[in-house]
């Protein structure tokens, strides 16, 4: 009887072999082209992300090995609730956020409307539009940090019209900082949404748009009712990409105000760099980068999830 089971067992194990070697001379090839990319994320990405995740159980200073480090647990986590500095940090992070996709997401439509007019100098508009988004962001903090001056071009345009009540310190105020920083952002950001836009515009058949206007649809009701719905994918590359960036932005906070005044700009990334450099708490700080992590997971989750359906083209 015992000599039956096993002999059974053993067809099994047989026939198991049998369709995963199957499986893999026809998949095989496959599989091979992806390794590398695999690999790449793996050491790059998710080796570090694990890293962080147990790092942040830990009170650790940064410079001496993790096995030395005291097990805290949670404890970190517990700390981050209670810090006003983080939860200060958090809010304008999640501000930034807001600021962030609707403003480039906006005018970037605004713009391919207007371009997909075929407009004379389309070319030169679209040039002058994209050409932000290929400076460095420390470059950009510095072009828009002089922008800024109380000496600088806007208080100078602004006293120029007689508008000199509104001059101000634009980084020096509390109430003005965060979308000051966020205009230079969304100088940067316009040029990309503007070209996915575009791009799907170009994509919708001319016999929907002459179908609503036989209609009588007016050009406001066939960009509502016709253009917005078709530009769906368009929507979810621009915001999805948006917002996992937002929740990563450091270079043109720390170029511009490194978090001031009076911590007015601080987000959830400068909060990291201080913690982990300068007050030497990286255990601390490992924890804030895997609740960064679960945020700019939402982005990408809304990006795949509608790329899987089929409504993102890559």
């Amino acid at each position: 009887m015992r000599g039956l089971r096993r002999l059974r067992s053993s067809r099994r194990w047989l026939g198991a072999l049998a369709i995963g070697w199957g499986y893999l001379r026809r998949r095989g090839g496959a599989y091979l082209f992806i390794l590398p990319t695999v690999t790449l994320m793996a050491i790059f990405m998710w080796y570090p992300l694990v890293n962080a995740m147990y790092a942040s159980l830990f009170q650790w200073d940064g410079i001496h090995p993790l096995s030395q480090s005291a097990f805290v647990g949670l404890r970190n986590y517990v700390h981050l609730i209670e810090d006003l500095v983080f939860l200060n940090a958090a809010k304008n992070t999640v501000l930034w956020m807001v600021m962030y996709v609707i403003n480039p997401t906006l005018l970037g439509l605004f713009f391919a409307i207007v371009l997909d007019a075929h407009i004379h100098g389309e070319v030169f508009f679209k040039s002058v539009i994209y050409l932000p988004g290929t400076i460095a962001l420390v470059l950009v903090g510095f072009i828009w940090t002089w922008i800024y001056f109380p000496e600088g071009p806007v208080n100078q345009v602004l006293q120029a019209i007689g508008l000199d009540n509104l001059c101000r310190a634009w980084l020096a105020n509390k109430a003005t900082v965060l979308p000051a920083i966020n205009v230079a952002s969304t100088w940067v950001r316009t040029g990309f949404a503007m070209v996915v836009f575009l791009a799907g515009l170009r994509g919708i058949p001319p016999d929907l748009i002459e179908a609503c206007k036989v209609d009588g649809g007016t050009r406001g009701q066939t960009i509502w009712y016709v253009v917005l719905p078709l530009l769906r994918p368009a929507f979810t590359v621009v915001i999805g990409t948006s917002l996992m960036l937002s929740i990563a932005v450091f270079d043109e906070v720390y170029v511009m105000t490194q978090g001031g005044p009076g911590r007015a700009s601080e987000v959830l990334s400068l909060y990291v760099y201080t913690k982990t450099f300068r007050d030497q708490m990286a255990g601390l700080a490992s924890a804030v980068g895997v609740v960064m992590f679960i945020i700019s997971s939402l982005g990408g989750t809304l990006y795949v999830r509608q790329m899987i359906r089929g409504e993102v083209s890559v």
